[in-house]
């Protein structure tokens, strides 16, 4: 019984110890298997190559599998190892040019049909990413990372339902899964869904940390839902590592206005507006000019809303500013004049409003001009013989 046992213990050491004499007498320059017509054997030439691979020396990887593939063109080894080498370079193009080698060798490998749906999003060709994601899908339904994939390219180029029904299928896989609680986020979170945005991400933050681009989600989802304490909380929360906080200062100021907190709602409009690097300054300005128009802070308002109309003439900031001036300024023309460019490009403004803005400007009108007859009334000079002239002003 023990002979059989030491003569396979022989034959293991052997192999060994041949293949690390052969790892280094290649190191040193030597190639003990190439000499003449000798071939070194296939296997010991991947076991050599996957060595140098794991050993971290890529550029001696490289030069090895290349003088593998020019004896054998189609080693999976040798083309593996390089696809790995050049994806970690981040050269996407050779990556994907020796996986798709292997490809047409093995082509119901659902590995390698992944890994080709994942640098091709990397490289953002989302129609080949598509292609090979769905064919790995196809391969075994089961696999996570294919999913996941799959509904990546199905959020980028929009469509929306086949992300939420492969994402269903996904949570009868494993409905803990946090990258499909986070996909489920980001689909309902452009359907407007923002109750199911609110239960994924709730239900994710429970088993992990959410990152700020997902706590500002989160917030804004509460905010839209009216939980507001929970809005601020998040909103707060994802200002912590936020290195664009515009859009975040901007949320907060919303969810404290809805709370009745006009000063804080204030300061996080100031804030919005000194991170501000987007294209919505205007709406920053236009929101806290209304909020000093409710708080009858006619003063503040009208220095906003100017601002917001120099970024951009809409009907909203119009109409604040129409008010503004009616209740600031004892002459009522310029009041007059912002309702009547409203009226001339009323937009989208709000029916009630639009109402208000017409009645206002018909009771404006007839005020200014009884006002100025009134005036011509009073223009009048007496002359030596006691006869009034009028004057032409």
């Amino acid at each position: 019984m023990s002979i059989p046992f030491f003569l396979r213990l022989w034959t293991l050491l052997s192999n060994r110890v041949g293949l690390i004499f052969g790892v280094i007498m290649h190191l040193f320059g030597f190639n003990i298997y190439c000499q003449g017509e000798i071939d070194q054997p296939f296997e010991n030439q991947d076991s050599i190559l996957l060595s140098y691979y794991d050993s971290g020396d890529f550029q001696l990887s490289k030069t090895y599998a290349l003088d593998i593939l020019k004896k054998d063109s189609l080693n999976q080894v040798s083309l593996g190892v390089l696809a790995q080498i050049y994806e970690s370079e981040q050269n996407i193009a050779k990556a994907i040019k020796y996986h798709t080698i292997r490809f047409k060798q093995d082509s119901t490998n659902a590995k390698i049909c992944r890994k080709l749906g994942q640098l091709y999003a990397e490289a953002e060709i989302f129609r080949e990413a598509h292609f090979y994601y769905r064919l790995a899908n196809k391969l075994n339904d089961r696999d996570m990372l294919a999913i996941k994939g799959l509904i990546d390219i199905y959020l980028i180029t929009e469509n929306l339902a086949n992300a939420d029904s492969l994402i269903i299928v996904g949570m009868e896989i494993d409905s803990n899964n946090v990258g499909l609680l986070l996909a489920r986020a980001r689909v309902s979170y452009k359907m407007k869904d923002m109750n199911v945005v609110v239960t994924a991400l709730d239900k994710a933050g429970n088993m992990t940390n959410l990152n700020n681009y997902y706590l500002r989600m989160l917030g804004y989802a509460n905010l839209q839902i009216d939980s507001l304490e929970k809005a601020v909380y998040y909103l707060k929360a994802a200002l912590e590592t936020d290195r664009n906080p515009e859009f975040t200062y901007y949320y907060l100021a919303l969810a404290h206005e809805r709370l009745n907190e006009p000063t804080i709602a204030a300061n996080y409009y100031e804030e919005a507006i000194e991170a501000g690097i987007s294209k919505e300054l205007h709406t920053y300005y236009q929101r806290l000019g209304m909020l000093m128009v409710r708080e009858e802070k006619y003063k503040e308002a009208y220095a906003y809303l100017s601002e917001a109309l120099t970024l951009r003439r809409d009907s909203i900031s119009l109409y604040f500013m129409a008010l503004t001036c009616d209740h600031r300024f004892k002459d009522k023309s310029k009041a007059l004049t912002y309702f009547k460019e409203l009226l001339n490009n009323p937009g989208n403004l709000d029916p009630a409003m639009l109402t208000y803005a017409k009645s206002r400007t018909q009771l404006l009108e007839e005020e200014l001009h009884q006002k100025g007859s009134n005036q011509i009334n009073r223009l009048f000079l007496f002359l030596p013989d006691q006869k009034q002239v009028q004057l032409r002003v």
